[in-house]
């Protein structure tokens, strides 16, 4: 009976999981191809959050405050935490496109690493053939999400702090109450 053979279950498995990443860099590929040509030039269209967020980080690299409040009242003004820019510090004296680039790679990172962290937190209850599965589902929809696609094209940060939400269920999940409380603080 082949459907009791376990060789043959562990060969679905893996073959479950080579889809389920294939699929994952399939739409990574496509979701980085969307925002490649992009070039954040101002605070206004694609990329602006993003320039806004190495702008804070150039000011604060230069001694000044990151905040410009005749800017916030007009609507356009950094408002975001001064972490933000303190973490692209490293980055201020490369040019924009560039650091773009990598901004719009990692985010795209973070969003299957947060189906990954979801798929591992539902892991114990899940059967060893649905684990690749959800991850496929989760990658999928996360990806395909329409308010996804404005996240990448504004460069904000939503998908790291998806990260950071569903590491601190994973860690709350496994008991571990101050690392949860510290990745939502840091979310």
């Amino acid at each position: 009976n082949l459907t009791n053979d376990p060789r043959l279950k562990e060969a679905v498995r893996w073959l479950l999981w080579v889809f389920a990443f294939i699929g994952t860099a399939y739409l990574a590929y496509r979701r980085y191809e969307l925002f490649k040509g992009v070039a954040p030039t101002s605070p206004f269209g694609e990329g602006g959050d993003f320039w806004g967020f190495l702008h804070a980080a150039r000011r604060i690299a230069t001694d000044h405050s990151p905040y410009i409040f005749t800017q916030v009242q007009n609507g356009y003004g950094y408002v975001y935490s001064p972490l933000i820019a303190l973490l692209l510090l490293p980055f201020c004296h490369v040019a924009t496109v560039h650091v773009w680039h990598l901004w719009t790679a990692l985010s795209i990172v973070a969003l299957a690493l947060f189906a990954g962290t979801v798929t591992r937190t539902e892991a114990p209850s899940l059967g060893t053939w649905q684990r690749p599965l959800l991850f496929g589902f989760a990658v999928l929809t996360t990806f395909q999400f329409l308010p996804t696609t404005g996240d990448l094209s504004n460069g904000q940060t939503d998908a790291f702090v998806l990260v950071l939400l569903a590491a601190a269920v994973l860690a709350s999940v496994r008991g571990w109450a101050a690392g949860s409380g510290t990745l939502i603080g840091l979310g």
